[in-house]
């Protein structure tokens, strides 16, 4: 059998700025429409275009489209669950708000076994169940650490 080996191909020509340039500045991607590959357009021309496609979006378009794409609402959903929650997050019942950066900011809380969005939380109530990873176990520990002076759970209390 004869074999013939290919050329290795080390560069490549982006489709907008039309330079020749290494592979490695071309991301690689697993695109719906094509086959995966490289893509057309190098790192650098890529980034400029979603820089100015941004710029284009409202602050509304990019909330909608980042609530869509990780929880599979709407900004009107969220705006709506907000108000169902009076504007408060549903552990602490603080005002929440939906501007700016801080501890009341509003952020969507989720299940992250299945996905399920389970309501509207502070960042800090948001923080403290992901640092306590869901696990109710170690909640209810918490909620008697804080009640008791000795601070031990009731399991180990009797064994001690």
């Amino acid at each position: 059998m004869l074999r013939v080996s290919m050329p290795y191909m080390t560069n490549k020509t982006c489709k907008k700025c039309g330079e020749s340039k290494p592979l490695s500045e071309y991301s690689f991607k697993r695109p719906k429409n094509r086959k995966p590959g490289l893509q057309p357009r190098c790192k650098t021309c890529s980034l400029e275009d979603t820089r100015i496609w941004r710029e284009k979006q409202s602050i509304d378009r990019l909330k909608d489209l980042y609530y869509k794409r990780t929880y599979g609402m709407s900004l009107e959903e969220f705006n709506c669950l907000l108000d169902v929650q009076h504007g408060k997050c549903k552990l602490c019942y603080r005002d929440v708000s939906v501007e700016g950066l801080g501890p009341n900011r509003a952020v969507v809380d989720h299940c992250h076994k299945n996905g399920q969005v389970r309501g509207i939380l502070c960042n800090e109530c948001n923080r403290a169940l992901g640092y306590f990873h869901d696990n109710i176990q170690a909640l209810e520990n918490a909620i008697d650490y804080i009640r008791n002076e000795d601070a031990l759970p009731k399991k180990w209390r009797s064994s001690i």
